[in-house]
């Protein structure tokens, strides 16, 4: 049986323009290279 993985999951507040927006895409993807193999990542847009 595989081991569950934890879930980091966050709302996404639309606050600023299409850059900003880039910019936080941008850092959770390079964040995510940080966090174990063992952790999904969900972000909900508006």
């Amino acid at each position: 049986m595989n081991k569950r993985k934890f879930l980091i999951a966050g709302n996404w507040k639309m606050n600023g323009g299409p850059l900003e927006a880039a910019e936080l895409l941008e850092g959770i993807k390079n964040s995510k290279k940080e966090i174990s193999e063992e952790v999904d990542v969900l972000v909900c847009p508006p």
